[in-house]
């Protein structure tokens, strides 16, 4: 029972709903994945990078020496720390 104008009108204010939400959940995952990145920073001790695209990403551990990078290598492995001698 609408006519022409007022279906456009429907229409629009439908699709702003649509987008404002879509923007309100983008920036919830921004802020998710921020939140992720200062999470994993604190525990490595390392700076560290997410980068989502809406289905997957990559995960970056950015490392100076390769002792760090074999500490990251150790936790994930649950190995024990080396014994100093």
């Amino acid at each position: 029972g609408l006519n022409v104008r007022q279906t456009e009108r429907l229409a629009n204010l439908t699709k702003r709903r649509s987008e404002s939400r879509g923007a309100t959940s983008a920036a919830a995952k921004l802020a998710d994945t921020a939140a992720l990145e200062r999470e994993l920073t604190q525990l490595l001790g390392l700076k560290v990078t997410i980068e989502f695209d809406g289905q997957g990403g990559a995960l970056t551990v950015h490392y100076r020496t390769l002792d760090q990078l074999d500490d990251v290598l150790r936790r994930l492995s649950n190995a024990p720390p080396p014994r100093e001698s």
